[in-house]
């Protein structure tokens, strides 16, 4: 099993980390609840075959994202 990867400032913020296909983080509020808003800023892209959308870098700003705790 690979060591938990993931940037410090998410310290605190990490409910399960698993490495299946790729590693997958669970994430959650500092009061430990998992249902979070989530804002985003840049282009989703979209790959063939993959389950799943991207938030990418768009043509005029860097990709972002933020949750929180509604």
């Amino acid at each position: 099993m690979m060591p938990e990867k993931y940037p410090t400032w998410l310290e605190g913020h990490v409910k399960e980390w698993t490495e299946k296909r790729l590693p997958t983080v669970t994430l959650c509020s500092s009061t430990g609840k998992e249902l979070l808003e989530v804002w985003y800023c840049g282009d989703l892209l979209t790959v063939k075959g993959e389950p799943q959308s991207y938030i990418v870098d768009g043509d005029e700003v860097p990709g972002l994202v933020a949750a929180r705790d509604p």
